[in-house]
């Protein structure tokens, strides 16, 4: 459009000054007013980009008049296109309230709904493939277990006879594994329908009786929960018994050939295996989980000594066979040295003691830095194998008449060890010091009188004493190494 406006007004000026040149050239009279008449001429072609310019001035002022917002078509135009969408839309929503007050928002809920219904439908036959998957596999466990442990009709554990207590353990067995079975199942149908509850109070539908039936769910989980607990007791029972009979039952041969199938061999091996893998763990976790309780009750150093001596009720506790281990091996790996003493004199360390309690006590010791220096590594190896006769308090005060014979109660020895330690060999020397000088002791008062000698020398051993200097004493005195009277 701006040269649409340059080209005639180009024209009109370029013709003008054609006209005016020609006439000046005509009548000019000299040479300057020649060239006057001649830069005339080509004037128009020099002050062409002013007219571009002047051009466009003129296109937006002839614009502002038309969209003038007052006078311009064009804006009067969209001004009324504007008001009319304005009371349209008003008008809309005005009739919108008036859909709502009539039920079209209850209708658009009721397809809401029904979507979330529809949507169900269409799934549900994805779901029952699913909890039928499930529940096919759940038997299929149940009966391979029960096929291992070829219970018959009478419910005889293999390698064992017919006796009551044998039938009414793997009836138990049984009714446990069926009652897993169908705690799965219901749990599963309970979670379906709490889902299903939950679907409807969101959809604006049942609230009521979702309200109603929250606490029946709720009651059902706590019973599935225990039920799953049962059969957890249930699957540690049958993984020992079946692990046990596997490895050195009278049947154990034919239980190895049923669980291999048709691997042979092979099979066996893996099979014995996974069982002794399976029981382990079970009893791994198992004490695992006695340990996490003994925690949690925060018992007292006693309390846990009293509960690995053998005390039947504990704070409340009542001990048992497993728990009791788990006490063993807290004293062990701990650090009251005097529960140690109490316990190692105490408790059954013969070959045909108890094998766990037996080594949770040795393989603590052996975790614990500050295990007391009596208790050697060789000690410890005899120790889990068994003692004959076992240990006992005899067992405790010759070992520690060998830890002085081996220098284990050197001069740093002595200043490491705990005062309990100490006042029991004090005492040992003081009651009965012809413990130290048997043949296989011997030499053990000397070391005993250097290391003494060796502490009183050096003054960050002597210093180190501190609350067992009075001990120190009784040791110096008990082996015959004099004192000097700055002590």
């Amino acid at each position: 459009m701006t040269m649409l406006l340059l080209f005639p007004i180009f024209s009109v000026i370029f013709g003008g000054s054609q006209l005016a040149g020609n006439i000046i050239i005509q009548t000019a009279d000299n040479l300057n007013i020649v060239l006057l008449g001649m830069f005339v001429q080509v004037a128009p072609i020099v002050i062409t980009p002013l007219l571009v310019k002047f051009s466009g001035g003129i296109l937006g002022r002839l614009a502002g008049m038309v969209n003038n917002p007052s006078k311009g078509l064009i804006d009067r135009t969209r001004n009324w296109s504007n008001g009319k969408a304005d009371e349209h839309k008003k008008r809309r929503l005005a009739g919108g309230m008036d859909d709502r007050n009539k039920g079209i928002y209850r209708r658009r809920q009721f397809m809401r709904n029904y979507a979330l219904s529809q949507h169900d439908k269409n799934h549900d036959k994805e779901n029952r493939v699913k909890k039928y998957e499930s529940a096919i596999e759940k038997m299929g466990e149940a009966h391979y277990t029960q096929r291992l442990m070829e219970m018959d009709d009478n419910g005889v554990v293999p390698g064992e006879a017919s006796t009551f207590v044998g039938k009414r353990r793997n009836l138990r067995t049984r009714a446990a594994h069926q009652f897993a079975y169908t705690a799965d199942i219901k749990s599963q149908a309970i979670s379906a329908a709490e889902e299903t509850l939950k679907d409807n109070a969101k959809a604006g539908l049942s609230e009521g009786l979702y309200a109603a039936r929250n606490a029946e769910v709720k009651q059902s989980a706590q019973d599935i929960a225990l039920q799953n607990r049962a059969a957890q007791s249930a699957k540690y029972v049958v993984n020992r018994q079946l692990s046990e009979a596997m490895e050195k039952g009278p049947d154990k041969e034919r239980l190895r050939a049923i669980a291999a199938g048709i691997d042979g061999e092979n099979g066996e091996s893996r099979a014995l295996a996974s069982a002794i893998i399976a029981r382990v763990n079970d009893r791994t976790e198992n004490l695992k989980n006695l340990e996490t309780m003994l925690d949690v009750n925060n018992l007292s150093s006693m309390d846990v000594y009293k509960l690995a001596s053998g005390d039947s009720l504990v704070k409340g506790i009542e001990n048992t066979r497993e728990l009791r281990e788990i006490a063993i091996k807290k004293i062990a790996t701990g650090g009251d040295v005097g529960a140690i003493h109490r316990l190692a004199a105490q408790i059954d360390m013969s070959t045909s003691s108890d094998e766990f309690w037996r080594t949770a006590f040795v393989d603590g010791l052996k975790t614990n830095s500050k295990r007391p220096a009596e208790f050697s590594a060789k000690l410890l190896d005899d120790l889990g194998q068994g003692v004959a006769g076992g240990f006992g308090t005899a067992g405790l005060n010759k070992a520690f008449a060998s830890a002085a014979k081996a220098n284990a109660f050197g001069a740093k020895g002595i200043v490491e060890s705990d005062k309990d330690t100490l006042e029991h060999l004090a005492t040992l020397l003081e009651q009965n010091p012809g413990l130290f000088m048997q043949p296989e002791t011997q030499g053990s008062i000397d070391n005993l009188r250097l290391a003494v000698d060796g502490v009183v020398k050096n003054e960050n051993y002597r210093g180190a004493l501190d609350k067992r200097k009075d001990v120190f004493e009784r040791i110096a005195h008990a082996v015959g190494a004099p004192l000097p009277d700055d002590f």
